[in-house]
């Protein structure tokens, strides 16, 4: 099935430049010099003068990286950084930026997705193939057959910075799905009885996530991504189909259909980027691993995802051009 995602991620922050001084009469604070004396050659230089008094609500929305690798120069509170001010990782993808100790970030990001037509393995198959053929795991042949399928998801959270080398973040969401199906005519042949929709709709599963950078230079950072996926979202919706019989059934939806996994997931992950002057790059590698089956007798197949992405920024716009690639590989559900 083919399946198109668009997302948005909005994050809370502040300005993050140089605040002038009533102690030093309304005039902006004197760059200090390293031990070394010499402006081209430093990392990063303290600013001279009383910083300025922010309230709790300001520090907390001042959102600032604290990365500390690249070629320009980036203020950030009371510290000049050569930083990661112009890193362009996807937005979607987490544990690629992180924040400078104390600091809260808040993330909204909606997703969309629509799939059409049946597929096994490379190959598609058409829906009366599908009512045709005998199914080993349902004990006969499947006579309600879905067409396809469009799902909307808004995930939200928050990410808190325990200090500069490890956060931890929240994330759930709010996810409604919609099924469309044909229903064949009693047990067996290919003759078309008529068609149904259903959908399903509420909050989903939990993850409780941490990134720890355990490397970095002035050109290269590496995050460990590592959490766990709650069950949290419901696998007990129920949708009306209309039977082979002729007649509108309520049952439980199928579990593609189901808000929720029902079971406790492993989310490992790793990132790297890299960036030299206007140009940043990076890759990483996620996967959700189900620990066991839900109470249903049944869980979702592992998933695995691959990203590689490269960006350029432009002076001229103040934005990036960018590309990437996403590569996700799904295992079949286990059930009895």
């Amino acid at each position: 099935m083919a399946a198109l995602f668009g997302t948005v991620l909005a994050v809370a922050h502040g300005a993050a430049h140089a605040q002038s001084d009533p102690a030093l009469g309304g005039r902006k604070p004197d760059v200090c010099a390293d031990t070394a004396g010499e402006r081209s050659s430093i990392t990063h230089v303290d600013v001279c003068g009383t910083p300025t008094r922010r309230s709790w609500l300001r520090q907390i929305l001042d959102h600032k990286s604290s990365e500390t690798f690249g070629d320009s120069a980036v203020v950030r509170g009371d510290v000049i950084h050569r930083g990661l001010g112009r890193v362009a990782a996807p937005a979607a993808l987490p544990g690629a930026r992180m924040m400078a100790s104390g600091h809260v970030s808040l993330m909204f990001m909606p997703a969309f997705m629509g799939m059409q037509g049946n597929m096994i393995g490379d190959h598609n198959l058409s829906s009366g193939a599908i009512a045709t053929t005998y199914n080993a795991v349902a004990g006969s042949k499947i006579r309600v057959v879905p067409d396809g399928m469009n799902a909307q998801m808004y995930m939200f959270g928050a990410m808190y910075a325990i200090s500069d080398w490890l956060n931890v973040s929240v994330m759930s969401s709010w996810t409604r799905k919609y099924m469309r199906m044909t229903t064949y005519k009693g047990m067996m042949g290919s003759t078309v009885l008529g068609s149904n929709s259903g959908s399903t709709s509420g909050f989903g599963d939990t993850s409780v996530s941490a990134i720890v950078r355990f490397y970095q230079d002035q050109h290269t950072h590496l995050h460990l991504n590592f959490g766990l996926g709650l069950p949290s979202g419901s696998t007990t919706d129920t949708i009306t189909m209309l039977a082979p019989t002729g007649m509108h059934m309520q049952m439980r939806a199928p579990y593609g259909m189901e808000i929720g996994t029902g079971s406790v997931e492993a989310l490992p992950g790793l990132t790297y980027l890299g960036t030299v002057g206007r140009w940043s790059w990076g890759g990483a590698f996620r996967a959700r691993i189900p620990f066991a089956r839900n109470s249903h007798d049944y869980n979702w197949g592992a998933m695995y995802e691959e990203d590689v992405w490269a960006a350029i920024f432009c002076l001229a716009t103040w934005f990036f051009r960018s590309a990437s690639i996403i590569r996700v590989r799904t295992g079949s559900a286990d059930a009895a």
